[in-house]
């Protein structure tokens, strides 16, 4: 478990802003969890894990890879749009 918490620390921080971690991605979190496992978890969980105020346990651990995936997605998502931007800032001036 300890190398799956250092992993879950090092990717928060590299990936998420400290103000308001988990606020806008953690209902994503509860869906996909509840679509691949067919288990209900709460947004309180999700929140207690990505500020560090919650142990990765085996149990959590399905919980920590939703997350990681929900996150890269949203990143992916905001790279393809601020890059479309940028497409279209650019023929807007030429």
């Amino acid at each position: 478990m300890k190398k799956t918490e250092n992993g879950l620390k090092k990717f928060i921080s590299a990936n998420l802003p400290n103000e308001g971690r988990g606020s806008c991605y953690a209902p994503e979190v509860v869906k996909l969890v509840k679509q691949k496992h067919k288990t209900n978890i709460s947004r309180s969980l999700v929140y207690a894990l990505v500020n560090d105020h919650a142990p990765i346990t085996h149990k959590n651990k399905i919980v920590v890879e939703a997350i990681m995936e929900v996150v890269k997605k949203m990143n992916s998502d905001l790279r393809e749009l601020n890059e479309s931007i940028a497409r279209e800032s650019t023929m807007a001036t030429a």
